[in-house]
């Protein structure tokens, strides 16, 4: 099942938006991915655990599907992350003071 958008919340996407058609523009694409990754992180803190069958002997085992995808997200987002502060570092640190992100790249340089 591929993921559809329902319950995430795109609110602060609007703001890095050039026009209100734009979903392309990095900016955008980081802040969407930013709002998937909250949302994955607040699904993973309630289902921390999820029953096997039963021939397993009621052996608990954690939510890999979300986790997989949640490490492929923050995959995504930081390719963007690293394009975005090669291109543009004014935008890049609005970007990742806005939404919260670590700014790992800065403190390597």
């Amino acid at each position: 099942a591929r993921y559809r958008g329902k319950g995430t919340d795109l609110s602060k996407v609007s703001q890095f938006q050039n026009s209100p058609e734009d979903t392309g523009s990095t900016a955008v694409q980081i802040a969407r991915l930013s709002a998937r990754v909250i949302q994955l992180t607040e699904h993973l803190k309630v289902h921390k655990k999820v029953q096997c069958h039963a021939f397993t002997g009621g052996i608990t085992k954690d939510d890999y599907a979300t986790q997989r995808g949640l490490l492929s997200i923050l995959g995504q987002r930081t390719s963007l992350l690293k394009y975005l502060y090669n291109t543009d570092r004014a935008k890049y640190q609005e970007v990742v003071s806005e939404l919260g992100i670590r700014d790992k790249l800065s403190m390597l340089i």
